[in-house]
């Protein structure tokens, strides 16, 4: 669903924000990570993997809210 709802945020260029605070709940981040793998209940993994993710969109986009949000959840986490 994420990814349905992103391309589309990419392809018209738009501000995704309401996409991601649909997704930045700790619940429903946790939700979506344990149907995806059940196994993987390391919250460090987890933050790595977003970290990667983010900072790779963030190289293949011109997207400025989707840079600017990156952006600022990358800085958050690293702290």
């Amino acid at each position: 669903m994420f990814n349905y709802y992103f391309q589309k945020y990419l392809n018209d260029n738009s501000d995704c924000t309401e996409l991601f605070d649909m997704f930045a709940s700790t619940d429903s981040v946790l939700a979506l990570t344990e149907k995806i793998n059940h196994s993987n209940t390391n919250y460090n993994s987890r933050k790595s993997l977003f970290l990667i993710v983010a900072q790779n969109i963030s190289k293949i986009t011109a997207n400025q809210p989707i840079n600017k949000y990156l952006a600022s959840r990358i800085e958050f986490l690293q702290k």
